[in-house]
């Protein structure tokens, strides 16, 4: 008996990677089956197996990338697959008990600026409105 695990390591050139791996529960040696490609570094916690066995969806992102997509892998050569590509951001995974459907979380980030006193924190103005509209701000020198 076995079990399939979703893991990362560092390379040999030191670069971060995920991997899946089969570990053996008798002997526990675990066998890496395949790596994804390293710029896909970011894990977006959904993983399941098709029904088929024939791979994995999965949600991953690009190193620097905020956006996680949907990608399969397929079992055992390791093709990647992108099987979303948008600008939505895809959490936990499931599929039907028939394995025709896949459903994920669509998680939406808002981010933006505003600007309060001080003195008077529930007077706090919001002056930007969109998604990610302030992701680092600093008062200039001259205020």
């Amino acid at each position: 008996e076995s079990l399939s695990v979703l893991g990362g390591k560092p390379s040999e050139d030191g670069k971060f990677f995920l991997h899946l791996s089969e570990i053996n529960v008798a002997t526990k040696q675990e066998k890496i089956i395949w790596k994804i490609p390293q710029e896909l570094t970011q894990f977006g916690g959904g993983i399941v197996w098709a029904k088929d066995k024939s791979g994995i969806f999965l949600t991953l992102g690009e190193e620097l990338a905020s956006y996680k997509q949907i990608w399969f892998v397929s079992y055992p050569d390791g093709a990647v697959r992108q099987i979303t590509k948008n600008f939505n951001n895809y959490g936990r995974l499931s599929l039907s008990a028939d394995g025709k459907n896949l459903v994920s979380v669509q998680q939406d980030f808002n981010s933006n600026v505003w600007v309060l006193n001080i003195d008077k924190p529930l007077e706090a103005a919001k002056i930007t409105n969109g998604k990610f509209e302030g992701l680092g701000l600093s008062w200039t020198p001259d205020n």
